[in-house]
């Protein structure tokens, strides 16, 4: 999280070569870009849980400029969270820079895109490269709203590895998911949109939001004890999957305030699903 901007990670993995392949292709070019999907797809991760986790690779991030809309950190506060991803990959790693939703009014999304091509070449960024930045930056028509890890949660299809994601029903009145939906959906690849998580009365504070609930690492749930277990069961079927933890000690009272899991370097005979660190 970056000065409370936020983003939010979507898609995509591997349990071997094959599928490592088609999700390295998933947001690039709409024609070429994507093979054929069939139900002979891995089924990854082992658990019981569909739910994507953060060591899955990054293929797209929505980039909010609320809080900041109504002044000048409306531009400024995103644009400089790109240009740093811009950096991260280097001039040499632009095919593998992800895919970027901004949701916001047209003349704000034009005038952001238009300060990180001034700053590109300022950088020395070739147009050509330049262009293909360009290209990887979208637009969604919906008003920003700040927490963009909340309001829904990335899953894939085991029988297609198709991604898919779940809008929870207690952001229905802040933020504009189905537009935001629309946009992924028009990047291609088959990205779908799930039923909607619907509200429970069994949830408390608040409990039922999107940080509230995370992947782990091969196919685990982690939440807090203020959501409804019933959603989890829904989610990770299997209990033995399950991590819950006390979160009222936090005003907010997220999982994703506490824990963060990243990817790590493999190690020899280190069993995959262990490449991670908390």
């Amino acid at each position: 999280m970056i000065l409370k901007i936020t983003l939010t990670f979507l898609i995509a993995t591997s349990a071997n070569a094959n599928i490592i392949n088609w999700f390295s292709d998933l947001f690039t070019n709409k024609k070429t870009s994507c093979p054929k999907i069939t139900n002979q797809t891995p089924l990854c991760p082992k658990g019981s849980s569909r739910i994507l986790d953060d060591t899955y690779p990054t293929k797209s991030i929505i980039v909010s400029n609320s809080p900041y809309r109504k002044n000048n950190n409306s531009y400024q506060t995103p644009q400089k969270f790109i240009l740093e991803a811009i950096q991260a990959y280097g001039k040499n790693g632009i095919e593998k820079l992800p895919r970027i939703i901004i949701p916001c009014d047209e003349i704000c999304f034009e005038q952001i895109v238009d300060n990180i091509e001034n700053e590109l070449r300022i950088k020395k960024y070739s147009e050509k490269k330049i262009k293909k930045i360009k290209s990887k930056i979208h637009h969604a028509d919906t008003s920003p709203y700040t927490w963009q890890q909340d309001y829904f949660e990335s899953f894939y299809q085991p029988n297609t590895g198709n991604p898919v994601t779940r809008k929870f029903a207690s952001y229905g009145a802040y933020v504009d998911y189905d537009e935001i939906a629309k946009t992924m959906s028009d990047l291609d690849c088959q990205i779908t949109t799930g039923k909607e998580f619907k509200k429970s009365p069994k949830s408390f504070g608040n409990g039922e939001m999107g940080g509230n609930l995370e992947g782990l690492p091969a196919g685990g749930c982690l939440y807090g004890n203020n959501l409804d277990s019933d959603l989890v069961n829904h989610i990770c079927s299997d209990p033995e999957d399950h991590a819950q933890i006390t979160t009222g000690f936090l005003q907010v009272g997220h999982v994703d305030e506490i824990f963060k899991i990243s990817p790590k370097k493999r190690q020899f005979g280190v069993p995959k699903e262990c490449g991670f660190t908390i």
